[in-house]
């Protein structure tokens, strides 16, 4: 497949689909505890979270993490994404020299399927880099 066709492809829409995604805040913490808590609890083994450590582990730090959660027309919280950022040097190259890449981190979907999103998830790391 040629790159034009590649790209022509996999592009992505200008703006998310999900009504209510928006970046965490702080004031989402307990939510957002509650919910991963939920979902990482299906597993044999998994983190037990601490509300301090989800406050940690995934609020938005430029450069290091960002989270986004959908919210319900009654305010909770149902779906939650993050990524984290992991920059590269690029050796002996005449023009760049840092790779910024971005890794998915913690995601839990509950009201749409996880595909979904995801899809809004990289629209909002296109639109913030």
């Amino acid at each position: 497949m040629t790159m034009s066709r590649q790209q022509k492809l996999y592009k992505l829409p200008a703006k998310p689909h999900l009504p209510g995604l928006r970046q965490m805040q702080p004031k989402d913490v307990e939510q957002v505890h509650a919910l991963l808590t939920k979902h990482l609890a299906q597993f044999k083994l998994y983190v037990q979270f601490e509300p301090e450590d989800v406050a940690h582990w995934v609020l938005p730090r430029p450069n290091v993490v960002d989270s986004y959660v959908v919210v319900a027309r009654d305010g909770t919280i149902t779906d939650f994404c993050s990524y984290y950022y992991l920059p590269s040097s690029i050796l002996k190259h005449p023009r760049h020299k840092k790779l910024n890449a971005m890794y998915s981190y913690y995601n839990v979907a509950t009201s749409v399927p996880l595909e979904v999103l995801m899809k809004d998830c990289l629209i909002m790391v296109r639109t913030r880099h």
